[in-house]
């Protein structure tokens, strides 16, 4: 695993279940291996998400990507990983 902290590595703990539940105003994992992420990600052209299986199993992702388009502020604040 990456030594640097990043978003990817968190979900990767959760699914190796290697991790403390959460609950938080801005995200939660629990033992089921839900992760839930609520906090704000502005673009401004386009956005990326992404998942890749690293295990030899195959496995089962629910996903869902809510969002609402806004005018874009010019100092906005984005997220980046």
């Amino acid at each position: 695993m990456n030594e640097v902290p990043h978003f990817a590595s968190v979900v990767l703990l959760v699914w190796k279940k290697r991790f403390a539940p959460l609950s938080s105003l801005a995200a939660c994992m629990n033992s089921g291996g839900a992760f839930n992420c609520y906090w704000k990600m502005p673009f401004r052209k386009k956005c990326r998400i992404t998942m890749e299986n690293i295990n030899d199993a195959p496995m089962t992702l629910y996903y869902q990507v809510n969002y609402v388009l806004t005018d874009a502020v010019e100092d906005e604040t984005y997220f980046h990983v």
